[in-house]
């Protein structure tokens, strides 16, 4: 049978390939851990956390963050190396069987007929390490803790724990670019995130989360209770030293409670639930936290700081304020700018490698330009940027305006370089925190 291609040559190009665009609502929860070997690891809900037995402070974070109403679809684990680790028997019982697995060899001491001590747990165990000859950890006691710490922090084995036990402490590598190494190992496996929130409360840790998130298209969130944040006269402390260095990615919650709750991670759950450009971080309700009990001193004080509170306004009715990062700039705005850059260039790049060629033409230019209209028409969709709107003469005020050449006005030496410029001036919709009405009573509106 003769072939229609005598007849009809038809071939068809596949003009469809997507580019991934930047993740702007999920949260990743980091700290020091050895319960797992990869660096990230997704959760979807509280339990699944749970199940994996992570150290009781990254789970207080993960249960703030999963408490929020909505809640985040999902949350990330960031795991930071591990110098040591303690452990300790929470229940002493006689005759029970206290283990641990670390890689594929399991470690027991098994307690006699009388119930042990803790120290008698730590010891027993240790004993059963120290005879493994290929053991990957050294193990050592300290009080009632047995202390491991993997021989290679960076090439370890998982550790999970057995009944009765449970972990009581670790200490992350301590040298000076610890932090600045375990989240670029982080997001070389995944940077599909965005929000970070340290589990340490250490202020020097802190700090040094805040140098490396400046230097990244990233949020970090955090939460302190530093006496010294309270004292105006004082510009030592955490929040003084942040907003001296003008970090506009770094949010800081003042709470009475940081030490055992974790109001940043909440914070987070919370308003990454909402579209970049639809929210604004103040005035949001915490599930789980409690609420701190400041004077208006008080909030004065962390606000000129830099920070956020998340205090009482009525008996039934606790709110985060102001919402604002280090650098005096809206949390709402940052996120806003990530997102829309991201979009325009996602959105840019998919327009150039769909299409053979966009010509140095009128034709081509309108392409460019209009792919970018787009762009900003969804950043007024999702109310980051303003609509267009009448000034009091009834003149239109646009939400944006984008400035672009004519091809034939373009240099010719700029137009053999094959480089395009345009710009554009968006409004920001903003957001109303405060209102202020002034209104009087009267027998007549005269």
């Amino acid at each position: 049978m003769a072939d229609l291609s005598r007849i009809a040559n038809v071939q068809i190009a596949l003009q469809t390939a997507a580019v991934q665009r930047g993740e702007f609502g999920i949260p990743i929860i980091v700290g020091p851990l050895l319960n797992f070997t990869e660096r990230v690891r997704v959760y979807t809900n509280y339990d699944q956390a749970v199940e994996d037995a992570l150290p009781p402070l990254m789970l207080t974070a993960l249960s703030d963050c999963f408490g929020q109403t909505p809640r985040p679809r999902q949350v990330k684990v960031g795991r930071r190396q591990v110098l040591d680790a303690s452990i300790a028997a929470t229940d002493l019982i006689a005759l029970a069987d206290y283990s641990l697995k670390i890689g594929a060899t399991t470690y027991t001491f098994t307690a006699g007929a009388t119930a042990p001590t803790a120290a008698d747990v730590a010891t027993g165990l240790k004993a059963d390490i120290d005879n493994d000859v290929g053991a990957t950890v050294t193990a050592t006691v300290s009080g009632n803790d047995l202390v491991i710490a993997p021989i290679d922090p960076a090439d370890f084995e998982a550790v999970e724990l057995g009944d009765y036990l449970a972990w009581t402490g670790f200490s992350p590598m301590s040298a000076a670019t610890a932090v600045q190494d375990d989240m670029a190992a982080i997001r070389d496996e995944d940077n599909n995130w965005y929000g970070i929130v340290p589990v340490e409360r250490d202020i020097a840790v802190i700090e040094d989360f805040a140098e490396w998130t400046e230097t990244q298209e990233k949020l970090l969130l955090i939460a302190s209770n530093q006496a010294d944040i309270l004292n105006p006269s004082l510009a030592t402390d955490l929040f003084s030293t942040l907003k001296n260095a003008r970090y506009s990615r770094t949010a800081g919650l003042y709470h009475t409670n940081a030490a055992t709750e974790y109001p940043d991670a909440a914070w987070a759950g919370r308003v990454f639930t909402i579209k970049p450009g639809g929210e604004t971080w103040a005035l949001k309700r915490l599930n789980s936290i409690t609420p701190s009990n400041l004077s208006e001193t008080n909030y004065q004080t962390i606000k000129n700081k830099g920070g956020n509170t998340f205090e009482f306004y009525q008996p039934q009715i606790a709110l985060t304020n102001p919402g604002q990062t280090f650098s005096g700039e809206w949390i709402d705005v940052i996120r806003f700018r990530d997102w829309l850059k991201d979009l325009i260039q996602t959105n840019l790049v998919q327009l150039k490698i769909n299409r053979d060629k966009i010509p140095y033409t009128d034709q081509g230019i309108q392409l460019i330009v209009n792919n970018l209209r787009g762009s900003l028409r969804q950043g007024q969709i999702v109310g980051g940027i303003a609509p267009d709107e009448l000034d009091s003469d009834g003149k239109t005020i646009p939400g944006f305006v984008i400035t672009y050449p004519l091809a034939a006005n373009v240099d010719p030496a700029v137009k053999a370089s094959r480089v395009l410029n345009i710009s554009f001036v968006a409004r920001l919709a903003g957001a109303i925190h405060l209102t202020e009405i002034d209104g009087s009573l009267a027998y007549t509106l005269d």
